[in-house]
């Protein structure tokens, strides 16, 4: 009986049971983060250790601090980072003057602006004479290939079935457009 008491002490009890137990002797169990009834709130502990450091004492934080103080002693701190300056060396930085390629630079964008503010400026003048800025007619000859080349044997059946679509007299919407192409008989 010795040996089944040693193997009965080494044998882990199952939640279960140990939940049965606990009952039985009115003890609560606290429940897991997968069991119904966790809140989180508890500090984790492990061999009796919390893992959250206690909150600190009032004399350990010490005066309250206003915003501005904090700014003044941040920016204290960050200026110990940058090199000391002596009164009489001249300053480490120095911003160039604009280079004439890049006055030229501006001069031009100012004078686009202004010519664009004063009535369209070159655009306007190409409307003007009837000019579309930024479509190039494209160029046709005599010698180039028309349309059909292109076309596979059954484009150019489903094509020549085609006729011209014709301008709409009337209808629903006031007979505006063109109509769809229709079917040669």
């Amino acid at each position: 009986t010795s040996s089944e008491a040693s193997s009965a002490s080494t044998v882990l009890a199952s939640p279960s049971l140990s939940a049965i137990d606990a009952a039985i002797s009115r003890q609560l169990l606290k429940p897991t983060d997968s069991e119904p009834g966790y809140t989180g709130a508890e500090t984790p502990r492990v061999n009796g250790y919390a893992f959250v450091d206690e909150e600190p004492t009032p004399s350990e934080i010490g005066v309250p601090v206003t915003d501005a103080e904090a700014d003044a002693a941040e920016r204290e701190e960050v200026m110990k980072l940058f090199p000391e300056l002596e009164e009489g060396e001249p300053n480490l930085f120095h911003i160039n003057e604009r280079s004439k390629r890049e006055d030229l630079h501006h001069r031009l964008v100012e004078k686009a602006d202004m010519g664009r503010r004063k009535g369209g400026g070159r655009l306007a003048q190409l409307r003007d004479l009837g000019i579309t800025p930024g479509r190039t007619p494209t160029p046709r000859f005599a010698s180039a290939p028309g349309k059909r080349s292109g076309m596979t044997p059954a484009g150019r059946m489903l094509a020549a079935s085609l006729r011209t679509p014709k301008k709409r007299a009337g209808g629903f919407e006031g007979g505006k457009g063109w109509a769809t192409p229709e079917r040669k008989t």
